[in-house]
């Protein structure tokens, strides 16, 4: 691997590990319709050795940076600082396709980019918009050297993408930047984060960006976006509602979505909820809902994970939709394996909770139920392979579908409402997997180094999005303690 390909995904990696600068400087070179865009400023060597473990990839990056300070001749830390103590930027278009364009943007002193032109060779290669463009590694990238303020700011890419790659759209001084659209505005909003991202979402659902001002044993990172589609009507989630069934869960979390139905027709027949949209139809016909996901640890099974949505339904067609939704739980128990259909309940007591049982262990229950509005009605189904975690699920999503809380919130106070909570510990998901014998991919090896995540966003009319996230890192001797057993553990040969 050459160095100049070692940084770059080192760049790469670690930029994409640190979900949260101001919008101006590398934004303002950046096309307007880039998909992600990631941006360090003034980071620490120290920052990086955590982030690029945290994405599972430590000891590539420190290795990359010091054969990149001896090519410079500089120790690794000055060739870091040299190099990204600045800022450095990663944007990327074409994210949610098969071929992702990436350009790397690094602020440099203009003794260091020449040093970097010299130790390198590169060569002169092309002119766009009246810009030199460099080679380097035989061709295999490119390079351009952009002023900005007092500073260099030089561009790197690898090169094959055409006429009308990314590259060239950096290079050229024209067309609309990312610092001018909203998503852009969003990152100013971060103005005073160190580490920042933003994300333009699949489907033209929105944008979404996320900024901390440090990295330490706790980090707190802000979120600010808009989505196209607003969660007007439906059900209102409410967290209190599912403190039993997140109590002592490895992942956790509780979300308001806009139609499921419609969600899974943007996803297309291959989607996600394909399986399932049969069952969404007849069980939750309306508007928006809420869903639920939760992985405990389970004393026999290893893992027990089981999920809830909910959502508002005609109280009128309770056992219309009751009789469908039985039905349809027939056909795909069938295709499961389960043989001929049990628990036909005909749409008699509808408000009654159902429970059914599928091979291998799954358990399924779901009811209609009295919701505090006069007229209304919430439909909730909960599935589970987990006696226990599918009862604590029945229980939370009845409380959410029947009781009223509070109208004000302390955390949340007068404004918006709950889109989504939750949180995990991912350092104890992935001693729990490791414990059953599974051993995840390489890059979840980081998980070992955060101990919990919780996150907070809220919705305000318009589409308008805000929230945070707290990370919190595990204790050092824990992180050492895995690191150890992952250098231990034998490696496969190629």
């Amino acid at each position: 691997m050459s160095i100049v390909w070692a940084v770059f995904v080192s760049l790469v990696v670690v930029l994409g590990a640190s979900t949260a600068a101001r919008a101006g400087g590398h934004a303002s070179h950046v096309p307007a319709d880039v998909d992600v865009f990631m941006t360090l400023r003034e980071a620490r060597l120290e920052d990086w050795t955590f982030l690029s473990g945290l994405a599972g990839s430590g000891a590539e990056a420190t290795a990359a940076w010091e054969e990149l300070g001896a090519v410079l001749g500089l120790e690794k830390r000055e060739a870091f600082e040299a190099l990204a103590g600045r800022r450095a930027s990663v944007a990327v278009r074409g994210a949610w396709a098969r071929s992702a364009e990436w350009v790397v943007l690094l602020t440099l002193e203009e003794a260091s980019a020449e040093r970097f032109r010299r130790a390198f060779k590169a060569r002169p290669r092309k002119i766009v918009a009246g810009r030199p463009v460099l080679a380097l590694e035989g061709g295999e990238y490119l390079a351009a050297v952009m002023r900005h303020e007092d500073a260099v700011v030089l561009a790197l890419a690898r090169s094959g993408f055409g006429d009308a790659s990314l590259f060239e759209a950096v290079c050229a001084d024209g067309g609309a930047r990312l610092s001018e659209t909203e998503a852009g505005c969003g990152l100013e909003e971060l103005r005073g984060a160190r580490y920042a991202a933003v994300v333009r979402l699949p489907w033209e659902q929105g944008w979404l960006a996320a900024g901390t001002k440090a990295l330490g044993p706790e980090t707190l990172v802000r979120v600010v976006g808009r989505l196209s589609e607003a969660c007007e009507g439906g059900v209102s989630i409410e967290p209190r509602a599912w403190s039993e069934a997140f109590d002592g869960a490895l992942f956790a979390a509780v979300e308001r979505t806009g139609s499921l139905v419609e969600l899974q027709r943007k996803e297309g027949a291959d989607g996600t909820l394909a399986l399932i949209a049969p069952l969404l139809e007849a069980l939750m016909p309306a508007g928006g809902g809420g869903a639920a996901l939760v992985i405990r640890e389970d004393a026999e099974a290893g893992l027990a994970i089981g999920a809830a949505l909910t959502a508002a339904s005609p109280v009128e067609r309770a056992a219309e939709l009751d009789a469908a939704a039985s039905r349809t739980l027939g056909r795909l128990g069938q295709a499961m394996g389960q043989g001929a259909w049990e628990h036909d309940f005909l749409g008699l007591f509808p408000r009654a909770t159902r429970r059914a049982s599928f091979p291998n262990g799954f358990e399924i229950a779901w009811a209609y139920a009295g919701a505090p509005e006069a007229g209304g009605g919430v439909g909730w189904l909960a599935a589970s392979t987990s006696d226990d975690l599918l009862g604590a699920l029945h229980r939370s999503a009845t409380r959410q579908a029947s009781e009223r809380f509070p109208e004000v919130d302390e955390a949340l106070g007068e404004r918006g409402e709950w889109r989504s909570v939750g949180a995990a510990r991912p350092a104890a998901l992935l001693r729990v997997l490791r414990g059953q014998g599974a051993e995840p991919p390489a890059a979840m090896g980081g998980l070992a180094r955060v101990e919990l995540v919780e996150w907070t966003l809220r919705d305000f009319p318009g589409g308008r999005l805000e929230g945070e996230v707290l990370m919190r890192r595990a204790e050092a001797g824990e992180s050492a303690r895995e690191s150890a057993r992952e250098s231990a553990r034998p490696r496969r040969r190629e």
